[in-house]
């Protein structure tokens, strides 16, 4: 997978010195394939690194719900990145209020159907009650646990689906990316949830702590790469041959 990002990221920056249209093409060919590769190596991870710490339970919906979950925080982090350019000055005019509604409505979708997975699997497992599938959310619903399980359904999803369905709030980077941060946030606490309940029989405060803390380290490692990629490459992709459409986007 990194492989492949890097092949995207090397025809990208090579697009922007001789200005070759193939690039694009052979991205856009690449990327058609990639999006599968994509779903099935997410769907592989999901299974081998959340659901096998608890190894006598499956669910056919959980690559997805992950999936869900991961395109919502990373729509999120998209909005809080655009929102630190700008800031910086580095972005100016380049991205408008219509980029920022769009990346707003796949916001509002993807909370949606977080939700809409989330309660399905707790619908089928709720209702066929085999105790092989069943024990998940015992686990999850005693021992403290309770609190996230019954907070997560609103703090991830009623809270912000509700500021997304406003227009304005789309529109506005200023609302958009408190309202990315809140879910990033409560994306955290979701991992948190379908991580530590696996191993520990009641709640541990201490274990919040050091998944923040890992999170906030990586985001910090995330950061440091970012930047320092930013002084070698254009921010924008100068040599796209679609770049004129994108920056007049619904103009």
């Amino acid at each position: 997978m990194v492989h492949v990002w890097l092949v995207f990221y090397r025809r990208s920056t090579k697009q922007d010195q001789d200005k070759d249209v193939s690039h694009t093409q052979f991205n856009a060919r690449l990327a058609g394939g990639f999006i599968v590769f994509f779903a099935l190596s997410f769907s592989l991870a999901s299974f081998d690194l959340i659901m096998s710490l608890t190894p006598h339970w499956f669910s056919t919906m959980f690559g997805v719900y992950c999936f869900a979950g991961a395109y919502q925080t990373g729509l999120s982090t998209l909005v809080i990145m655009i929102y630190f350019l700008k800031k910086k000055g580095y972005l100016g005019n380049l991205v408008n209020e219509n980029h920022i509604h769009d990346i707003g409505k796949f916001m509002l979708g993807f909370c949606t159907f977080w939700a809409y997975v989330g309660f399905s699997q707790f619908m089928l497992i709720w209702y066929a009650n085999i105790p092989e599938e069943t024990f998940f959310y015992e686990q999850r619903l005693t021992g403290g646990w309770e609190v996230i399980s019954y907070s997560l359904p609103f703090i991830k999803f009623v809270f912000p689906f509700l500021l997304l369905l406003n227009r304005p709030n789309k529109r506005d980077i200023n609302v958009l990316v408190k309202i990315a941060l809140w879910i990033v946030f409560t994306q955290i606490i979701e991992i948190y949830w379908l991580v530590f309940p696996a191993n520990f029989e009641n709640f541990h405060f201490s274990g919040l702590v050091l998944t923040f803390g890992t999170v906030i380290g990586f985001i910090g490692l995330f950061g440091f790469v970012v930047l320092k990629r930013y002084e070698s490459a254009p921010l924008i992709p100068v040599g796209d041959p679609r770049l004129d459409q994108a920056l007049h986007h619904h103009q």
